[in-house]
């Protein structure tokens, strides 16, 4: 079904193999690529959610909250796999839209000096 800018997603194996391909480039090596969010099991998802996807492997998600969201900051961004120990950074939060939640997320992920390789 396509999205509502009219285009069609790949099948997820040839979206993950362009984004690995993507990923040998010179220069792309620590390249955050916001794709639009795989089905999940439970829960609701809508065009407005994405997925974040370093080197083939989704590492955190970008979404337009429903309901409530916080009061002028709808989208919400996590880092997924990492655990919070008191006086870590902060891998999660709101910000007003997709584009700063997208800023966020990178300042998150650089300044944790993306400890998934």
């Amino acid at each position: 079904m396509p999205k509502r800018d009219g285009l069609k997603p790949l099948p997820q194996q040839t979206a993950d193999a362009l984004a690995r391909a993507i990923d040998t480039l010179p220069g792309n090596l620590d390249r955050l690529i916001l794709r639009y969010a795989q089905k999940r099991s439970g829960g609701d998802w809508s065009d407005d959610d994405y997925d974040v996807v370093w080197k083939g492997l989704t590492v955190g998600r970008i979404y337009c909250l429903p309901f409530a969201p916080p009061s002028g900051r709808p989208w919400f961004w996590g880092i997924e796999f990492f655990s919070r120990a008191p006086g870590s950074l902060q891998y999660d939060g709101h910000a007003e839209t997709r584009e700063a939640a997208m800023a966020a997320f990178r300042a998150a992920w650089n300044a944790q000096g993306s400890k998934a390789s």
